[in-house]
């Protein structure tokens, strides 16, 4: 007897669409590791993605400079004790490293109080190079 054509999906066409679903689940959430925090350095050259451990007390500069001696990044700053502001002398080849912007889950902070902004596990920070 010939078999009829089935008119639902098949199993295996569910079973791949949950599969893609949850991978860009993870993919928008931030970190699939609830203890990291991600950095994304974006430039007109495209992204540089970093990703580690959120230890107690960590800032968005104590991402960045780990981030950037992991990377292999030029990152120069100095914090103005007397004012606590980050001054950042240069960034990853950007023209104008003071005037980048950053973005912690879609926020925009102020760049000059990355030394006073603390991060929690699965933020994504995002840095604009200008």
């Amino acid at each position: 007897m010939p078999s009829k054509p089935s008119a639902g999906i098949s199993k295996t066409a569910i079973q791949v669409l949950v599969v893609i679903g949850l991978i860009g689940a993870v993919m928008l959430s931030g970190s699939a590791d609830p203890t990291h925090a991600r950095l994304v350095l974006r430039s007109d050259h495209g992204d540089r993605v970093f990703e580690g451990d959120v230890v107690d007390g960590m800032t968005v500069l104590d991402a960045l400079n780990a981030s950037a001696l992991a990377g292999q990044i030029r990152f120069q700053f100095t914090v103005d004790s007397s004012r606590d502001v980050t001054v950042i002398k240069r960034l990853d080849g950007a023209s104008s490293p003071a005037a980048s912007s950053f973005f912690i889950n879609d926020q925009r902070v102020d760049g000059q109080k990355i030394n006073t902004i603390p991060l929690q596990p699965r933020d994504t920070i995002i840095v604009k190079l200008f």
